[in-house]
């Protein structure tokens, strides 16, 4: 029953709609809803995950079942449940409460500079080097990719929060006309459903000349402007194998070329559950993208990034690997 349910909420775009609608929502109440919807369901896949995926789940079951025969069922369960939530807390209190690097420095549309743009990254860099920022703020940068129906890497959260951001400016007026005349079920679009090209129409957040950057122009910068600083690249949707074949060979070429050189210039100054680079996504995400754990699709991607030496990482539990046992 685990199988066809985790297809339905990790394979389709139920999983956008669950996040999109009820965590994402402004009523508390339905935000909490769906989060234990959410919950119930990752809990009950990721017992079957567990015990799959990692020989300590054999050593905690086993230490379970003599517990169980010695205090009873109820007490071993409660004493498993313990030192579990007890090592998850742990590894969270390792995470930091809060990292000016989300969306390359800059969440939303209304500040200084635009989400997941490259000024906003580039000031973030100039700010770290030049000493500006708090110390601990900047733990590492994350940004957000996604393919484009005609196979280009580009960096935004998602398309919608970007049109609502930038439709109603006057600068787009001509271009929304466009993309709308193209699609007429824009409000409902997603980035794989458009071009690379019908995205450079817009500028974004309204400010002329701003545009969609790409994953290659992402990562020219970061090494250009001498970041010294983990990244993170947060898998949104990568939907052809070309594409995926693309997003680890730009991954393996920033690491030979840049990070291999902050190794020696700066020892132990990564961000340690990522090193100095990796991938990241929630696992729902990182399912239809790059395949679910234990198909055929998962172990020959996760084979992939291991021989380029990038981690792969869960977005909520940073120590989780999403391609261990590939």
């Amino acid at each position: 029953m685990l199988i066809p349910l985790g297809n339905f909420v990790f394979r389709s775009p139920f999983s956008n709609w669950l996040w999109n609608t009820s965590v994402s929502h402004s009523w508390r109440v339905i935000r909490l809803a769906g989060m234990l919807v959410i919950a119930f369901i990752l809990t009950a896949r990721s017992i079957r995950l567990y015990l799959r995926l990692t020989p300590g789940s054999l050593a905690l079951c086993g230490a379970l079942l003599l517990g169980s025969s010695v205090w009873g069922p109820l007490h071993a369960l409660g004493a498993g449940g313990l030192v579990w939530l007890t090592y998850t807390g742990f590894q969270l209190a390792k995470q930091p409460e809060e990292n000016v690097g989300h969306r390359a420095g800059a969440p939303g549309f209304l500040g200084t500079h635009c989400e997941n743009t490259l000024p906003a990254l580039e000031d973030l860099i100039r700010r770290d080097n030049a000493g500006e920022l708090p110390p601990g703020a900047l733990s590492y940068v994350e940004f957000d990719v996604h393919e484009t129906r005609d196979g280009e890497l580009v960096i935004l959260h998602d398309l919608q929060s970007v049109l609502r951001a930038s439709e109603t400016h006057e600068v787009n007026a001509e271009a929304a006309a466009q993309l709308r005349s193209a699609m007429p079920d824009l409000d409902r679009a997603q980035v794989k459903d458009v071009d690379f090209a019908q995205l450079q129409l817009l500028h974004v957040g309204g400010r002329e000349g701003l545009r969609i950057p790409r994953l290659a122009d992402f990562l020219g910068s970061c090494q250009r402007l001498g970041l010294r600083r983990t990244v993170a690249v947060e898998v949104k949707c990568v939907h052809s194998d070309a594409g995926r074949a693309s997003f680890i060979q730009l991954l393996r070429a920033y690491k030979e070329q840049h990070c291999a050189k902050l190794e020696q210039e700066c020892p132990g100054g990564d961000y340690a559950p990522f090193g100095w680079l990796a991938a990241i996504s929630f696992p729902f995400l990182w399912a239809p993208s790059f395949g679910e754990f234990g198909t055929a699709q998962w172990r020959r991607w996760g084979i992939e990034f291991k021989k380029a030496g990038i981690p792969a990482r869960s977005c909520v539990v940073h120590h989780i690997d999403l391609v261990s046992g590939a």
